[in-house]
């Protein structure tokens, strides 16, 4: 099972502060008992500059027989890349109409990471087929908290209403997420952080 921990310092913050973390007790999420440590495994990730070998530590709840991985809100689960990364590539091929061709190519540049078009396309398609069920859980959420929003024609479904939600919760985001300092935090960072884990962006 995956939990994301927020940091809202990203990266840099995680890696000064995840050590310490790790030892502090931590209660199970499905259960609320004790949970033991259990180890931990690294993970290589990109930014558009740099590479970053990052620890993900797990711990185990006995009550459960269930082990946890706690992931960083920097990115998603089982993700390369950083979320701030996936959702310029997203911006850009679908509100500024790049196309998908050139949009993981204007982001390349020497000695900057990035990723083949194939890859791309895949995510793209991992995220048109969640926008629909997130888009309800998004712009319900936005409804209840600003009732008579009205939504943009040019994005009226799909992925392009799932940035457009996103940008506008995350300009907000201290009201659906008051317990998290939010401010450094990045779009795709707070709607994981929102959305179940069969929705993550």
């Amino acid at each position: 099972m995956t939990i994301i921990l927020p940091f809202p310092g990203g990266v840099t913050a995680y890696l000064i502060e995840i050590a310490g973390w790790y030892w502090k007790e931590c209660c199970c999420p499905l259960c609320q008992g004790g949970t033991h440590r259990q180890g931990k495994y690294l993970r290589c990730v990109y930014s558009e500059t740099e590479c970053f070998v990052i620890p993900i530590f797990r711990r185990y709840c006995p009550h459960c027989r269930v082990s946890f991985s706690f992931i960083p809100s920097f990115i998603k689960p089982y993700a390369r890349f950083f979320n701030s990364y996936r959702h310029g590539l997203f911006e850009r091929h679908l509100l500024q109409k790049t196309s998908l061709k050139q949009t993981p190519a204007q982001s390349a540049g020497p000695g900057l990471n990035s990723v083949s078009i194939t890859t791309f396309r895949r995510w793209l398609k991992r995220l048109k087929d969640t926008a629909t069920k997130a888009n309800i859980q998004l712009v319900g959420q936005l409804l209840g908290f600003q009732p008579g929003l009205i939504l943009p024609k040019t994005t009226s479904s799909g992925p392009g209403l799932l940035l457009w939600a996103g940008k506008l919760i995350h300009s907000i985001a201290s009201a659906f997420l008051p317990d998290v300092p939010v401010e450094s935090l990045g779009v795709f960072d707070v709607l994981n952080l929102i959305l179940p884990a069969d929705l993550w962006v």
